[in-house]
């Protein structure tokens, strides 16, 4: 499909661009506003869970918490039963900003979507999940699977995919087979 990549990547330069902006005088960016909101959701979480709800590096987490916490958004409290292991609670600031945050998601998402009909939301939605769910369930095969895949595909011409992840391993994704 001819410019799919090229629009996937223009949304998302231009949402980040956006939302920087929008996000500049309240001391964080366009990929730090999801764990203030995702904190907010669910005080406490354990650090290690953002891995998984964003499907990031440990030291994208890692780096964003503390830039969090710098600007009063995050307390990290040490785990008592694994003393490696911190929760993360958000600060009044936080909860103060969320409503911000989600305002300013909404009024991006209806530009985006500014000419879609109910209908298309949903399937535009729907179809980027799907897509969302390939790229996970190959980034999580091991090297050796994903290696065969990739040459079984591209000498037939067309991707067959795996089963999904791990059950549990992306509890955010809503996946429909």
């Amino acid at each position: 499909m001819k410019g799919f990549l090229k629009w996937i990547s223009t949304i998302s330069r231009f949402t980040k661009m956006q939302l920087d902006k929008e996000f500049k005088n309240l001391g964080f960016n366009s990929s730090q506003h999801i764990y203030i909101l995702k904190i907010c959701e669910d005080p406490g979480i354990a650090q290690e869970d953002l891995l998984t709800a964003f499907n990031v590096n440990a030291s994208n987490v890692t780096r964003a918490l503390a830039h969090l916490e710098k600007e009063n958004y995050i307390v990290r409290v040490q785990n008592r039963d694994n003393r490696r292991c911190y929760n993360i609670y958000p600060t009044q600031r936080a909860k103060d900003v969320c409503p911000v945050i989600k305002d300013a998601l909404k009024r991006w998402n209806s530009k985006i979507l500014e000419d879609f009909t109910d209908e298309e939301k949903h399937l535009f939605l729907e179809f980027l999940t799907r897509a969302g769910n390939h790229m996970l369930d190959f980034v999580y095969l091991d090297k050796k699977e994903r290696y065969e895949l990739w040459n079984s595909s591209s000498q037939s011409g067309t991707i067959r995919w795996p089963l999904r992840a791990p059950a549990g391993l992306l509890p955010n994704i809503p996946y429909r087979a």
